[in-house]
């Protein structure tokens, strides 16, 4: 009802566009900072975007949509998605498929993509 608020139905097509939209950006980065260098340069190239990281960290945030429901539930997730991200990091550079530079490109595309999408609500969160 419009003078309650947002119903459930609402709230879950504005997660379902934004969820989206971060997909779509993290594809276009992926595209643009991993398989255009492999074009260039080889497929052997360690400088390229991780893969991944893009996927860990959008599999993240389509899991905070979930968690975000329970404030107790915050610090835990955050600390468990830094373990998960960090084993995906050791894994890309143990079997020698990725360099610091290309999980750096990848923790940086799927950052940037995700306070894109976000801006909005992190202004309302945060005072500038």
């Amino acid at each position: 009802m419009w003078f309650f608020g947002e119903s459930k139905k609402e709230r879950r097509q504005k997660q379902i566009t934004r969820i989206a939209h971060v997909g779509i950006l993290m594809i276009t980065g992926l595209y643009v900072f991993k398989y255009i260098p492999m074009k260039i340069w080889g497929s052997n190239i360690l400088s390229d975007a991780s893969f991944h990281i893009i996927v860990t960290f959008f599999l993240l945030y389509v899991v905070w949509f979930f968690i975000d429901q329970n404030k107790k539930w915050h610090v835990p997730f955050f600390v468990i998605s830094g373990i998960i991200v960090a084993v995906v990091a050791f894994d890309r550079i143990a079997v020698t498929a990725h360099n610091g530079a290309g999980l750096l490109l990848g923790i940086l595309i799927s950052l940037i993509s995700i306070l894109w999408v976000e801006r909005k609500q992190l202004k309302q969160t945060f005072d500038f």
